[in-house]
């Protein structure tokens, strides 16, 4: 799965010795302790093969969703989250992580880490909303203009966070809780990916317009070649 700009922070810890809310800098083994006794998500994570640090449940619906709840770890310390709700291409999908008074929106929070967290959400603020454009090879670093930009949303309460759309492979959403400074980070991204193609719109449009120019003279040209229809 591709990585996106989006990291959650750690989600509720059930029990007295356990943190109340989703914060992060939780432990591995706090991280364990809660997927292991949460109502919903299955009970054992599972490591990432590709990618050091990362673990992850997946949960199916019966309507063909599938919830997958994914902790990213760095120095034994949980550095974000992220929840994906993948829908099947013909599914009905009522969900608009966008829309912080959308039911489902709610729903899904609330399934995943509380009423609290759900009503912080519904009461945050709209800080900014930003496009990727690109995607980006991990090995070479090269970028590829993406058919369709994911758009994605900010916002902040007592927490701050992210929400994404990506239609490209399937529809998937992304739900974020994240620390400050990782919005203010991806924000400053999401505006330099924008200049980026910005100016590359422009080179393309003046590019067009190079070759239609070309063309006109060429066509130009081409009916001066041809039988003159004058009469002298």
């Amino acid at each position: 799965m591709q990585k996106y700009l989006f990291l959650l922070s750690m989600a509720l810890l059930m029990g007295i010795s356990k943190p109340a809310e989703a914060l992060p800098g939780q432990t591995l083994s706090q991280l364990k302790a809660w997927v292991h006794n949460h109502p919903f998500l299955p009970p054992n994570l599972i490591e990432a093969t590709n990618e050091p640090g990362v673990f992850w449940v997946d949960r199916m619906l019966t309507n063909g969703k599938k919830i997958r709840f994914e902790a990213w770890l760095e120095k034994g310390k949980v550095i974000g989250e992220n929840i994906y709700v993948f829908v099947p291409e013909e599914g009905k999908d009522t969900l608009n992580l966008f829309d912080r008074r959308n039911n489902s929106t709610i729903k899904l929070i609330e399934l995943i880490y509380g009423s609290a967290i759900a009503k912080d959400f519904q009461n945050s603020k709209f800080v900014f909303e930003g496009f990727n454009y690109y995607q980006y090879d991990s090995i070479t670093g090269k970028r590829e203009r993406l058919a369709t930009p994911i758009r994605n949303n900010f916002f902040q309460g007592k927490h701050v966070y992210g929400s994404a759309y990506n239609p490209i492979y399937e529809k998937t959403w992304i739900f974020t809780l994240t620390p400050l400074k990782t919005m203010n980070h991806s924000i400053v991204e999401l505006k330099q990916e924008k200049q980026i193609f910005l100016k590359e719109e422009q080179s393309i449009a003046i590019q067009a317009e190079k070759a239609r120019q070309k063309t006109e003279l060429q066509e130009l040209l081409k009916r001066r070649t041809e039988p003159a229809d004058i009469d002298l």
